[in-house]
């Protein structure tokens, strides 16, 4: 696999290569993204937020932000 992998990258052109240099940049960006993230609810992080309150504020906001449109169309 490895192998093929090494043949397909020799034969691509030098803009083919930037090209696919930058993609990958993006998708390792886009996962640790993700990641610290998910890292903030993780059981194992020591100072984690508590989903469950976090929950609440949003549902909080959700109805806040509900009223005021409901308002708008009064």
């Amino acid at each position: 696999m490895k192998k093929k992998l090494t043949l397909y990258l020799n034969k691509m052109t030098e803009q083919e290569k930037i090209d696919k240099k930058s993609e990958l940049i993006a998708d390792l960006n886009a996962t640790v993204t993700v990641m610290e993230e998910i890292w903030k609810y993780h059981p194992d992080n020591p100072d984690k937020v508590d989903i469950r309150h976090e929950y609440k504020i949003l549902e909080t906001i959700k109805a806040n932000v509900t009223e005021e449109l409901d308002n708008l169309e009064s």
